[in-house]
């Protein structure tokens, strides 16, 4: 038993043994009591971290801002992935008379994660956009995801921007994915991963790793940047760092319409 619950449960018993009507019966009603009574914090207490997790990636705050670089890139790429978003819905509709192979190549990737359910859906859309293709460092440029797709070559944004499309596509909600800019810290570098909200925990989808994990179990990334995050905030950018950092190093930045310069996003 807990050392804490243990005593709690001493200090009661003396209480009861102090009372005029105290009996051997009254002390282990009032422990068993004081047990539940603890069981019942804790499981709340259990509950409210959980639903931190399932907020954002990483479990960490956010604070949104609506200005900065990162943030028209942001604009820009939105404006490219619904034209994407376009053509991909007339290929599927009609796909004999689709003009873009690129578009049939990506519906194809989608509908055979489709069979699928879950985390095994999120894990085939991972290995099949993984190896579809090619690791090679872009620069600071964001591309839509078909014309990522169609180059066969791409760094982790181009990764992140079709994992993106292609999960929401496969019938995740927005409210549910996340575009996460994070720095390693092992490596000093800025890195692109998605996270897919799956059973109230998020999952890391990274070019880097066939494998699905939890964000909560990555402790060599520090997130900086979100992008994403359902019809309200979808044109949003979100700063995340830690509690600290987000009080005294991000907010005054945000107030004045400027965000503040990261390294660059390498692949």
């Amino acid at each position: 038993m807990p050392r804490i619950i243990q005593a709690n449960i001493d200090r009661f018993k003396l209480l009861g043994q102090q009372l005029p009507w105290a009996s051997p019966w009254c002390e282990i009603v009032v422990a068993v009591l004081l047990f539940y009574c603890v069981i019942i914090v804790a499981v709340l207490l259990l509950g409210t971290a959980a639903q931190a997790d399932s907020e954002e990636p990483f479990g960490l705050p956010t604070v949104v801002a609506r200005e900065g670089s990162l943030w028209i890139n942001w604009q820009q790429l939105q404006s490219e992935i619904r034209s994407d978003e376009l053509i991909i819905a007339q290929c599927r509709a009609q796909p004999g008379i689709c003009a873009s192979p690129v578009a049939l190549r990506f519906i194809a990737i989608v509908n055979e994660a489709r069979e699928y359910e879950g985390f095994p859906r999120i894990g085939h859309l991972n290995r099949a956009i993984n190896l579809a293709i090619r690791a090679k460092s872009s620069g600071e440029m964001w591309v839509s995801p078909l014309a990522a797709l169609a180059s066969e070559v791409g760094d982790c944004k181009s990764y992140s921007v079709i994992k993106y499309v292609a999960l929401n596509d496969a019938g995740i909600a927005a409210d549910d994915l996340r575009i996460v800019i994070v720095r390693i810290r092992s490596r000093g570098e800025n890195h692109a991963v998605v996270g897919v909200r799956n059973a109230g925990h998020w999952l890391i989808l990274d070019n880097r790793r066939m494998a699905l994990v939890e964000s909560s179990q990555l402790h060599d990334y520090l997130p900086l940047f979100s992008f994403g995050g359902g019809t309200e905030t979808k044109s949003t950018f979100s700063l995340a760092d830690s509690p600290r950092s987000v009080i005294l190093r991000i907010s005054p930045i945000i107030r004045k319409g400027r965000l503040p310069e990261r390294d660059a996003v390498t692949r």
